[in-house]
Parts: C-alpha cells; structure tokens; sequence
C-alpha cells in the first residue's frame, strides 16, 4: 500500500472513530449527569486524572518505545528491535508491581483525600480500582501497539479503538439498564474495552511484526538506560502538563467544592474529545515523518510536518469557533440541570488549549523523532510551574475561583504553544525559527474569519433543539472546511488533496 493510500485510510479511520467518541462521550456524561448528578460525573474525570498523574512515571521508558523499535525494524535491525520490546515489556510488569501497594492504600482512604459525599464513596472508590486496573493492562499491553505504527497501519488501531468505544457503551448502558445506576461501571466498562484493544495489538504483533519475540534473555538493562536516558524527560514534560493543566480538578474539588469539580469535568469534557482527535490525526503523520527523518531528509520532515500542522488544525479552529459562538445553545441543549453560564465561560476557556493544540500538536512529534526532548521537557515543566504558581496566588488573593483554575492553564498554553513551541521546534532541526509562523499566522486569520462567519450565521439560525443544532454543526463545519480550505492550504496544499480524492473517486 502507498503512503497516499495509506495517510488516507488513516485519516478516513479517524474521523470515524471521531463520530463515535463524541456520540458516547456527550450522550454519556449527559445521561449520568441527569441520574447521578454532576459531582459523581466530576469523579470520573478525576479518576482519569490520577491515571495522567501515574502515567509521569511510566512515561519515562515507554514514550521513547516505538522511537527506537520502529527504526530499527526499518533498518532490518530485528535483534535490536527484540531487546528493546522485550525490555519495555518486562520493565513494565515490575512497574506494575511496584505501583499496586501505592494504588491499594489510594484506594482504601480516597475520602480522606478528596472531598466525597457519603452515598458515593464505595461508588468512587470502586470507580478508580476499575480505572487503575485498566490503567495496568494498557501499560503492560501498550509496547504491543507499536505493531500497527511500525508499519504505518495505524487505521487497524483506530477500527479497534472504535469497536471497544462502542462495548464500553453498551456495556455501560446495559448496566445502567439493568441495575442500580452507579459511577464504577464506566471504571468497569473502560476496564473491560481496554483489554479487548490489548487483545487485539497482541494478535497485530504477531501478524504484523513476525521476527518479534518475547523472551527474558532479550531484557537489557542497557537498551533500558537509553531509553530512560531520553524519555525521562518525556516525564518531567508530563509533569508540566499536570501542573499546566491536570490539576484543575483535583484543585476545584479541594478548594471550592465537587459539585464545581464536576462543572469543570463538564466543560473539559468536549475539549477532551477533540484533543483525542488532534492527537490521532497528528499520530497519524508521525510515522511518515520518522520514515523521512531515517532518510536524513530535513525538507521532507519539515513538508510532512507542515501538513500535518494544516489538517490537524482544521479540528482545533473549527471546534473553537463554533463553541465561542454557539456554545451556551449547546450547553443549554447538553446539560440543562447545571449553571449554564459558568459551563459556557469554563467551556470557552478550556477550548483556547485546542485551538492552540490544533496547530502545534505535530510540532511535538519532532522533539521525540529526532531524540530532543530535554529541551521541550524543561520548558513545560517550566511553564506548568508558573501556572501552577498563578492559580494558588489568584486563589488566594482574589475571588477569581474556577476561572483562575481553568483560565491561567489556558493563557498560559496559549502563549508556549503559538509562540515558543514552533520557534523551538524549529532551532531543534537547525533550520530558521520562523519556519513554522508562517503556518501558524494563517491559522490565527483563518480562524479570524471562520469566527466572523459564524456570528453572521447564528443571526439567521436559532438553535433551541438537537435537530437545529446538529443543522448549525453541519453548515458550520461545512463553511470551517471551505474557509481553511482557501486560507490555511496553499496553492500546492489544495492541488494535493484534489489529486487524492480524484484518485480515490476513481477507484
């Protein structure tokens, strides 16, 4: 298959897997906001949280992973490429290992950590041993995943990520259903679509990655020192993403109270979705830009990654158009029980970060592929600190509450990311620190005038139920597409794509 056939199917998977994560996140969070409550929805969110804070130590051998064993398998290196799955995969169990006695005391004295209402602490704290069970098997199955990157079908990932999606609905809802209604099944349903995926990448491995094989006398200790050496500054980058913006939950809950904790889940929680989005489709071009990055070719790298700014892009500026301008409708529609207008400010806030994401997400594919990320880690760290720091200042010096919570994390993203990343990104290849602003500025105007378009459009639609707003989705992502079409893309941009879907109207 070529690439172009392949970036395709990529591209056509996601998007799909698009369509069925928004139905099952939204109709999710919906439907237990309206028969448990908002704080026991905010649980969920949270539990997910303490996955993300765990994840700063696992990061440090695993992100660095399918660097090193997808180059070698492409350079035919298989014995080397067996060292280093065997190794991650053994370093993995003793991780888990190590972590149960930690997670089981987390577990036994949850109430006296965060603040929790008596009718849900056995609720919640079956929710995170569900969650932290999960959070076990993807680690000591995620090495397997490299199967489908390695060869660039990642659209096999993507059709399975989809197919367990839609178990953990259903089993969520046949729960639901059937029983009592309760928090943990969503821990339990997650626990149970994420074997399936594990499942699934051990099949892929297999069929995929024949020469690989899983044997003790592969672990060494010194492929594990390499891989630390690097990606233990991919742990201290997610420490700065936790500081930047992971602690915003736990900090409501403890400092105003869950209820507002679940308001605050609320609002993430489109953002999340299309932060799933961008980080697939920018996933997407990564193993064609290692490939040209294997090639020693700089332009290649640079042409894929400017792509890939484009398209991933086009899901962080439509989204945040469209939430600035019809937003409260969608909120009013979504969760009526709950304080439209901080959920509509909070929402607002929160999406600064995916339209900052929707540009620079391919830019921090660079720093793992060309093995630079010390830099990129000292620098969000950094940055998570001083957001950190101006949340509890603003905390306690003013009455700015939640907004603080939410807003700093996302002025401050906004800054690193459209301003410093691309420049960085850039002095990392040795090549001119203004070779991404280009790309960027016509983003921002493209985003300028989507922005315009669709305040013109809401004067003319009035969104007061689910069919006009999925009528407002439909024109407006129509119009978003138009308009990057003709303002982000160049010349050569738009020739391409025509090209690719001539070919595949053909077929």
């Amino acid at each position: 298959m070529n690439k172009g056939k392949q970036l395709f199917i990529n591209l056509a998977t996601t998007l799909v897997g698009l369509v069925v994560n928004t139905l099952i996140s939204f109709g999710l969070s919906k439907y237990i906001v309206a028969t448990i409550g908002e704080d026991a929805y905010g649980f969920v969110s949270l539990a997910n949280s303490f996955i993300m804070y765990a994840t700063i130590l696992t990061t440090a051998i695993n992100s660095m992973a399918s660097r090193f064993i997808t180059i070698n398998v492409q350079r035919g290196n298989h014995e080397e490429a067996n060292k280093y799955f065997s190794s991650v995969l053994i370093s993995n169990a003793v991780i888990i290992g190590v972590l149960v006695i930690p997670a089981t005391a987390l577990i036994a004295w949850l109430e006296k950590i965060i603040n929790i209402s008596d009718r849900l602490v056995t609720d919640v704290k079956l929710l995170f041993l569900f969650i932290i069970l999960n959070f076990f098997v993807s680690l000591i199955g995620g090495v397997f995943a490299v199967a489908t990157y390695c060869t660039n079908k990642l659209y096999l990932t993507s059709l399975r990520t989809m197919e367990s999606n839609i178990l953990k609905a259903l089993v969520i809802v046949a729960l639901f259903v059937f029983l009592k209604p309760a928090t943990f099944y969503i821990g339990l349903a997650t626990l149970i679509s994420g074997i399936y995926v594990v499942l699934f990448n051990v099949k892929y491995t297999k069929q995929l990655l024949p020469d690989i094989k899983i044997r003790s006398k592969n672990f060494s200790l010194q492929k594990i020192k390499e891989l630390l050496s690097s990606g233990v500054w991919n742990s201290i980058t997610n420490l700065g993403n936790v500081l930047a913006d992971g602690l915003d939950l736990i900090i409501s809950n403890i400092a105003v109270n869950a209820s507002t904790m679940g308001i605050v889940a609320l609002a993430k929680t489109p953002g999340n979705v299309i932060n799933i989005v961008i980080s697939s489709i920018s996933n997407v071009f990564q193993p064609q830009i290692i490939s040209r990055y294997s090639e020693n070719d700089t332009d290649g790298v640079v042409a894929e990654t400017k792509q890939g700014m484009k398209i991933t892009g086009i899901f962080g500026n439509i989204p945040f158009a469209y939430i600035v301008v019809f937003g409260y409708a969608f909120c009013k529609l979504w969760v009526p029980e709950v304080n439209l207008e901080l959920l509509y400010q909070l929402s607002i806030l929160t999406f600064l970060n995916i339209l900052c994401g929707g540009i620079v997400s391919p830019l921090y594919n660079i720093f793992t592929i060309i093995n630079k990320v010390k830099g990129n880690a000292i620098l969000n760290v950094g940055s998570g600190f001083l957001s950190t720091a101006l949340v509890f200042l603003l905390i306690s010096t003013t009455d700015l509450g939640v907004y603080a919570i939410v807003g700093v994390s996302a002025l401050v993203g906004l800054i690193k990311g459209l301003v410093i990343v691309p420049a960085y990104a850039a002095k990392c290849m040795n090549i001119s620190m203004m070779t991404f602003f280009g790309t960027v500025l016509r983003y921002l105007f493209s985003t300028a005038v989507i922005t315009a378009i669709f305040f013109a459009l809401k004067m003319i639609m009035a969104v007061e139920n689910w069919l006009w707003l999925l009528v407002s989705v439909m024109i407006c992502g129509v119009v978003g597409l138009i308009v990057n079409y003709l303002v982000l893309f160049n010349r050569s941009d738009r020739e391409r794509f025509i090209n690719i879907f001539i070919s595949k109207f053909k077929r």
